[in-house]
């Protein structure tokens, strides 16, 4: 050993720094310089389809070519992608269509985050960094893992990535070329609008470059913008590759924290549980009339429809929160005598679980009320299904207090995903537009509210057009119709198709909605062909 060190002792200063250099610099292969650029393309292509409901071909498009790219890099590099991480990018693929298939700009944001966070734990996770293997109740602690710890701990090697290979001193020089650029955009920038009052500066520019100077801008700022994003996007790549944090919030180290704080004895938990559902026996009984009423669908004398169905739900948000945070404490702070939960605390979360779910069978029973007197809109049916999906969450709760083989938070995330799915591929707009249509139609309910049709966008005219051409045909039979309600459908419809055929949007603006709509109004004969 000692030899050894006189022998590096001897050795020339250059010689020497090149022997420590080689310890301390990484030699990246070509997959990982590959997807250091790709990780720029990529920022870039990001920053150009943003917001993604203006975008809505180019965001689906952009979806499938980060996973397909992702996956290619992967296999070059002879990974074995684990199951988890599989299940977790198809499901963001399998969501993506929704992108185009719905124009709700808010459930195209909602599914464009998922995506996005999805591709975060993908990469975590394809390379082996899990908290645990497979199936595992830890998988939100994976994602905060994955988006919020992992890139920044490697945030600047995209560069080295960038500039290593065969091509080193040339990747080199771009590298250099685009910071210079970088370094150069604002004061440009700056220079241009201050000059660009002088209609003949503005011709000179138009001229020599022919294209349009505000998409220039636009892409230079994308260019710039695209640096900080791929810095995290390999530095998140880089750290999952090296393993760098597989050490730091461990599995085990979770399990150890919860013997931590199971503190409190089973007796303490049974005395504190009991005046909570005292209160809600006592709350329930007082309630009886109205949640009777709920489900034989007559509403009591002091409520109107609205607050009706607006108080139960609101009162189900609330309890079913302390109700969580409630099962969440019996599970993590009692004691125990083994590691198997004891029989009373099974009893215990269940029954909490039990008068959560009378709740939502009340509330639900009394927006189906609302819902037939007056139809559908999207906040009643995000609040529809928001407790479907609470009620199948409770269930799985209340199951997995005696099935203990069952990952009760992994199974509930996965039936999260599952709802969030169905939701964002139905095409909920144009659902909640046929329904009141095709129910006004059949005479069971009073009015199509136009003004509230209008707000579901391109989604509701197919359904709009077909209200027009029946109401149509009643009077050209002769039978009376809503003329207030049909003239102001005749305009809205009118106006649509004006603005329809007069936006010009480019091809990765395309959504099937929209498509839909036009063709409608073309064969209404309100758009030509």
């Amino acid at each position: 050993m000692n030899e050894n060190v006189k022998n590096t002792n001897l050795l020339p200063n250059s010689e020497k720094d090149t022997c420590d250099n080689s310890k301390n610099v990484k030699s990246y292969s070509i997959p990982d310089v590959v997807f250091a650029w790709l990780s720029y393309f990529f920022s870039y292509l990001f920053c150009r389809v943003f917001p993604v409901f203006e975008n809505t071909l180019g965001g689906f498009s952009f979806v499938l070519l980060i996973f397909i790219a992702t996956f290619t890099i992967l296999k070059i590099k002879k990974i074995k992608i684990p199951s988890m991480a599989l299940a977790v990018a198809v499901s963001a693929l399998a969501v993506s269509p929704a992108i185009i298939i719905t124009n709700s700009s808010f459930l195209i944001f909602l599914v464009f985050t998922y995506i996005i966070t999805s591709y975060c734990y993908f990469i975590y996770a394809a390379f082996n960094n899990t908290l645990e293997s497979g199936i595992s109740d830890f998988i939100f602690i994976d994602y905060v893992k994955a988006i919020f710890v992992m890139p920044f701990y490697s945030l600047t090697k995209i560069f080295r990535a960038l500039a290593y290979g065969k091509a080193k001193s040339s990747m080199k020089i771009i590298l250099k070329a685009l910071v210079g650029l970088a370094i150069a955009a604002i004061p440009t920038i700056v220079i241009f609008l201050l000059l660009s009052y002088d209609d003949s500066f503005i011709s000179i520019f138009e001229k020599i470059f022919d294209f349009n100077v505000e998409t220039l801008f636009s892409h230079i700022g994308s260019l710039i913008l695209a640096l900080p994003l791929s810095m995290y996007v390999f530095g998140l790549f880089e750290s999952s590759s090296e393993k760098l944090l597989k050490k730091t919030i461990t599995a085990e180290d979770c399990n150890n924290g919860f013997s931590i704080v199971r503190i409190m004895p089973q007796l303490t938990a049974l005395t504190a549980a009991l005046p909570i559902l005292f209160v809600y026996i006592i709350y329930f009984i007082s309630q009886w009339k109205y949640y009777v009423s709920g489900f034989t669908g007559v509403l009591p004398d002091d409520f109107s429809y609205a607050v009706y169905a607006r108080e139960g739900f609101f009162q189900l948000c609330a309890v079913s929160f302390i109700n969580l945070v409630i099962i969440m404490a019996i599970v993590l702070f009692t004691k125990r005598k083994d590691e198997k939960t004891s029989t009373l605390l099974k009893i215990l979360s269940t029954v909490f679980c039990a008068f959560t779910l009378v709740l939502i069978s009340t509330a639900v029973a009394k927006l189906v009320m609302y819902i037939d007197s007056y139809g559908l809109t999207q906040k009643r049916v995000y609040a529809m299904w928001f407790m479907a999906l609470i009620a199948v969450v409770f269930i799985i709760i209340a199951i997995g207090r005696f099935a203990t083989k069952i990952k009760t938070v992994w199974t509930s995330f996965f039936v999260c995903v599952i709802f969030f799915a169905v939701l964002s591929l139905s095409n909920v707009n144009g659902i909640i537009a046929e329904y009141n249509v095709d129910r006004y139609l059949e005479g069971t309910l009073d009015m199509v509210d136009i003004e509230a049709m209008h707000r579901l966008d391109d989604a509701s005219i197919p359904a709009l057009v077909h209200l027009a051409e029946e109401l149509d045909k009643r009077k050209e039979n002769g039978k009376p119709i809503p003329e207030e309600m049909y003239l102001e459908l005749k305009d809205n419809l009118k106006n649509r198709a004006s603005y329809i055929e007069d936006f010009e949007n480019d091809f990765f603006g395309f959504d099937i909605p929209t498509y839909r709509a036009k063709k409608a109004l073309t064969k209404y004969g309100l758009i030509k062909e």
